[in-house]
């Protein structure tokens, strides 16, 4: 037995999935990120991210009322992190001798 398929509901449903795949790209995409969105990215809270911007340790812009924050600034901060990470073991490996 077959069931009647309403076809305007099954387009709606799928271009409301078209739009949300592309958001999420479009998001992917962009230049500047929200404070929480980078505090995620980052795997750490939002006080402690806050923490990072006023230390001018990830660069962010104000728009308005609103802070944003850099995405190319989120992977520079982590190459520094583990820079300085590879730099402290070479240290301690070097005065262990």
């Amino acid at each position: 037995m077959r069931l009647p398929i309403d076809i305007g509901t099954v387009e709606s449903q799928v271009e409301t999935e078209i739009r949300t795949v592309t958001n999420e790209l479009a998001s992917n995409l962009s230049l500047l990120v929200s404070v929480e969105q980078a505090a995620a990215i980052l795997g750490i809270g939002r006080t402690r991210f806050f923490d990072l911007v006023m230390s001018h340790a990830v660069t962010s812009v104000k728009i308005g009322r609103r802070r944003l924050i850099v995405r190319s600034s989120l992977a520079e901060f982590v190459e520094r992190l583990v820079r300085d990470q590879d730099f402290d073991k070479e240290r301690r490996a070097i005065t262990n001798y």
